[in-house]
């Protein structure tokens, strides 16, 4: 049982640290974009040209990747909350504005500065709110997973609580036998008979026993020491006891 629960939980850590792998990436990569659109149109519309040909490309590479990915496939299909058609929003409204920057760098109008803006801040809203969007479906990800570890901890715990039982009982058991055998037993007889005996003037009394067989030890003397430790182990245990050297 503790096997497969262990087997369980190392294949169950190992798929939540690729999926969690997974939700960086898409909340990564939507995070860049989302910042990218955003330079872009500053960097044009201050004079910078020069500096963002290799972003404009990378921004296109990110926005493809994101489209590609099968594993954003499977986010969205199991995540009704998040939906990929966004993407498809954002790589629309990304192509109409890199062709308002085209129209920009040969004609710098003010209307043409204010659609531009306009483009670019719709852009960044939709970006945003996707982001947003994959990081909260992660984070519920996250909020299920470690429920799910709680509840793992609880069972593992109950597992480990049944088998310390069964072996408590199990032990005491095989100890009660192995200590009680005929020849203790009738010991704990006689401790029983002078235990419920009353003497002279109601005097009750009581005895503790020392047992030892014939085959713990070689001659007289070390039974008679055997017996002997068996009965210090019945006064320590409290007296009145039978025990049994074992």
């Amino acid at each position: 049982m503790l096997i497969l629960i262990n087997v369980v939980m190392i294949f169950f850590i190992f798929h939540t640290v690729k999926v969690l792998e997974n939700d960086a990436s898409i909340v990564n990569r939507m995070g860049v974009i989302r910042g990218s659109i955003q330079r872009i149109t500053k960097l044009e519309l201050s004079g910078n040209r020069n500096h963002y040909t290799n972003l404009i490309e990378e921004t296109d590479q990110l926005i493809e990747s994101l489209l590609e990915d099968k594993k954003l496939v499977f986010f969205a299909k199991y995540y009704t909350d998040f939906d990929i058609e966004n993407i498809i929003i954002i790589q629309n409204k990304w192509h109409h504005l890199k062709k308002l920057l085209a129209t920009y760098q040969v004609n710098p109008t003010t209307p043409l500065l204010i659609q531009t803006l306009n483009e670019s801040e719709a852009s960044w809203e939709l970006t945003n709110f996707v982001t947003l969007n994959a990081q909260e479906v992660a984070e519920s990800k996250v909020s299920g997973i470690n429920n799910f570890y709680i509840i793992l901890l609880i069972y593992t715990i109950n597992v480990l609580l049944v088998i310390w039982v069964v072996y408590s009982y199990v032990r005491n058991n095989l100890e009660f036998k192995a200590s009680y055998d005929s020849l203790t037993g009738l010991a704990e007889k006689i401790r029983k008979e002078v235990e419920a005996a009353v003497f002279y003037n109601n005097i009750k009394v009581t005895l503790s026993l020392g047992v030892a067989d014939s085959f713990s030890g070689k001659t007289i003397s070390d039974i008679y020491r055997l017996a002997d430790l068996a009965l210090y182990k019945a006064k320590n245990a409290g007296r009145n006891k039978a025990e049994k050297h074992l």
